[in-house]
């Protein structure tokens, strides 16, 4: 804040009328939104330069929290416009008056991005498009939808996120997702509504609430499936609610995050009717997740990340875990580490109703080949994950190790991957490719290979 004025520079014992707020940029943006914006600041006649100070800061909290602007800075300056002749003559006897000068630039209002992931047997086209001001309100619509080469899996996805008028920090929701997708034996298709509302309580602290409403149907192409799997067959729909919670303080170098810790906490109570087979139960699903980044001196030149998550599905009504919807448990593309093909083609061989990961990772940037603000990054990963019925599956005695039998079930419940990758990403093309190696080899399911993503995102 600049305050060159002999009376403003007086002003700690003095109070202060704030008469004009100016914006420098974000000439995108209504009126209305930034009257909505500068809510703290409309009433702000008579106060002190502290109370001045504290209401630009929480709007300054409100322009970056939308995440519409960049570079925000304030200049508090004395409003010479509205100073006469009498006031000037008596400085200590009218309060000053003064005006807010806001700087902003605003980040990009839309944006497009075509992709392509590539694995030992699929290729998937994908098409992404986010416009953040549709109306000059700060209104977000995003729509997204990719399609599989080789498989009959198809996704769309439309979203509209909208501010709240006297809460900008909250935004209601709006999302609805159609789904077509096939594995070995399933095929499946599935449409769904969201509405919710979602906060930025501060800097680091974020929540979200919502209800959703999906309808299903799964058809079995083969007779080869297994019975937990046959008694799901048919059309079904579910309501659900959603509160998540999420703590985020990872700052990042570039695109890349280089340090700081996120946890995150996502709850969902499902409510399934399945009106052929007459049943009706309820679940709740508790995930925790945590990632903590760590770099090394020097400009970043290797960052370590430790990344793990608990979760678990339990019947709130004694209804029986074998009554729950196979796809309403956890599936084989939760678990870290397995391949981008696994996010589009939902296995059935592999579900549970827990899981269970951790893992790390190390990257750095390669100094002999390109510049340190270089946005390649050499990796090496590993993860262990277990997916099954219940985490106490995981306990093997010491004892017990002694028998190949139980050696081979220790293998079976977990499932260990690792490997290596080279990854570029600077905003505008992003490029992936990594060798991911198992423990496990079900043909269908946790193949391992090489995978190789891309991506180009056009700002405009």
């Amino acid at each position: 804040m600049s305050a060159p004025y002999a009376l403003l520079d007086k002003s700690q014992t003095r109070s202060l009328n704030l008469n004009q707020i100016e914006v420098k940029g974000g000439d995108s943006y209504s009126q209305e939104f930034f009257q909505t914006t500068f809510q703290p600041l409309l009433h702000t006649k008579d106060v002190t330069f502290q109370r001045l100070v504290s209401s630009i800061d929480e709007c300054t909290a409100n322009l970056e929290r939308s995440g519409l602007f960049s570079n925000i800075n304030v200049t508090i300056d004395t409003d010479v416009s509205v100073i006469s002749a009498a006031k000037a003559a008596k400085p200590f006897e009218e309060p000053i008056p003064v005006k807010a000068v806001f700087h902003v630039d605003e980040v990009s209002i839309k944006a497009i991005s075509p992709n392509m992931t590539v694995t030992n047997d699929n290729l998937r086209l994908g098409l992404w498009y986010m416009n953040n001001n549709i109306n000059g309100n700060g209104e977000q619509l995003s729509a997204a939808g990719f399609a599989s080469a080789y498989t009959d899996s198809k996704f769309a996805n439309l979203m509209l996120t909208t501010p709240l008028q006297k809460r900008p920090e909250t935004s209601s929701l709006f999302m609805v997702n159609a789904l077509s997708e096939a594995s070995t034996s399933v095929q499946s298709t599935q449409q769904s509504g969201l509405m919710g509302f979602k906060s930025k309580h501060s800097d680091y602290f974020s929540s979200f609430f919502g209800l959703s409403l999906s309808a299903r149907s799964f058809v079995n192409t083969t007779e080869e499936i297994p019975d937990a799997i046959r008694k799901d067959m048919g059309t079904s729909s579910k309501t659900s609610m959603f509160l998540n919670g999420e703590y985020n303080s990872v700052a990042y170098d570039a695109t890349f995050p280089a340090t700081g810790l996120s946890v995150s906490m996502h709850n969902c109570i499902d409510n399934c009717i399945d009106s052929a087979a007459q049943l009706n139960y309820k679940t709740l699903k508790t995930e925790l997740g945590l990632n903590y980044y760590k770099s090394f001196p020097c400009h970043n030149f290797a960052t370590f990340q430790l990344h793990g998550n608990v979760g678990n599905l339990t019947t709130m009504n004694q209804a029986n875990q074998s009554l729950v919807h196979f796809h309403d448990k956890f599936a084989a593309s939760d678990l870290h580490g397995l391949g981008s093909d696994l996010v589009s083609e939902r296995k059935d061989t592999v579900y549970g109703s827990s899981i269970a990961t951790v893992g790390s990772s190390l990257s750095c940037k390669l100094p002999y080949l390109f510049k340190l603000d270089t946005p390649v990054r050499f990796s090496v990963f590993g993860n262990v994950n277990k997916l099954g019925d219940a985490l106490s599956h995981t306990s093997v005695s010491a004892e017990s190790l002694k028998s190949v039998a139980s050696l081979q079930a220790l293998n079976e419940n977990f499932l260990v991957n690792y490997g290596l990758g080279l990854k570029y990403q600077n905003g505008a093309a992003n490029f992936d490719i990594s060798y991911v190696m198992s423990n496990q080899k079900y043909a269908s399911t946790f193949r391992p290979g090489l995978q190789f993503n891309f991506s180009l995102v056009g700002v405009y």
